[in-house]
């Protein structure tokens, strides 16, 4: 117990420490690439949804309503808040890098999504707009970025759980893996007809 509850701190001090170096990093301009890129997608699906606008760096304006992507909303915040916390999580470290390139991916296409619909809602409820972005999507967000890791951790936990029962019983588990583990191998197939061969040709 005082084991676990050290381990416990010790990972909570980590991603402390990893964290308030992201955010007290030299990170201010972090914007001026990814900005325009995602300006232009975010244009780019717009204008496959049918409405007419146009990206200008990290400008996109079109219907009377002209948006900027600042920094801090280029989904780099949760894409490094989900890693920082996948990279301390008691789990392999294969898992760990998978989880860090999901989030990494999951976090841009999250983004591009939350981008679209504001700038829906400052051409059709411009006066809603501040509500939605400093309110709603703030809390949309920490409400995303807690059920990603809660079930990332889940489906990590399956898998390893599945695997470690697998190699101390000898036989495969059915798991949440999606393979189909739930077969006995010819090895114990055969140990357990000759179990059944004994056992018949024990006298009544």
């Amino acid at each position: 117990m005082a084991h676990s509850r050290r381990s416990l701190l010790t990972r909570a001090a980590i991603y402390g420490a990893l964290l308030a170096l992201v955010v007290l990093g030299p990170w201010g301009e972090r914007g001026a690439r990814l900005g325009p890129l995602q300006a232009r997608a975010t244009a780019g699906i717009l204008g496959f949804l049918g409405v007419d606008v146009a990206s200008f760096g990290d400008t996109v304006t079109g219907s009377g309503f002209a948006m900027r992507i600042a920094p801090v909303c280029d989904g780099l915040d949760l894409a490094i808040i989900l890693s920082l916390a996948m990279l301390v999580a008691p789990v392999p470290v294969r898992a760990r890098v998978v989880g860090v390139a999901l989030a990494l991916v999951g976090s841009q296409i999250f983004n591009l999504g939350r981008l679209v619909a504001m700038f829906m809602v400052g051409v059709y409820f411009p006066a809603s707009f501040d509500l939605v972005h400093h309110v709603v999507w703030q809390v949309v967000t920490i409400v995303v970025a807690v059920w990603a890791y809660v079930a990332w951790m889940d489906r990590v936990g399956l898998v390893v759980d599945a695997r470690q029962r697998g190699r101390h019983q000898g036989t495969p588990r059915r798991g949440h893996v999606g393979l189909a583990l739930g077969r006995l191998s010819p090895r114990a197939r055969a140990g357990r007809a000759a179990d059944g061969r004994c056992r018949r040709r024990r006298p009544g």
